[in-house]
């Protein structure tokens, strides 16, 4: 069985890729609302403050939060 996971749909989550070659998605509303975790646990299937949409990626291939 496989889940939706929201923050890898949502247009407020920026990728992190560190140089070891791991992949973290980081909330970006927790900078604004400390209730939200800034590495949340994935799979999230849930969130008060998902906002749909995808983020864009930059050269390096990590996404950023559209504004």
């Amino acid at each position: 069985m496989s889940f939706r996971n929201l923050c890898e749909e949502c247009a407020l989550v920026k990728v992190v890729l560190s140089p070891s070659g791991s992949r973290f998605l980081r909330c970006m509303k927790a900078k604004q609302d400390p209730a939200f975790a800034k590495y949340p646990p994935q799979p999230v299937l849930r969130c008060n403050g998902y906002v749909p949409g995808t983020a864009s990626e930059d050269a390096n291939g990590a996404s950023q939060p559209e504004s």
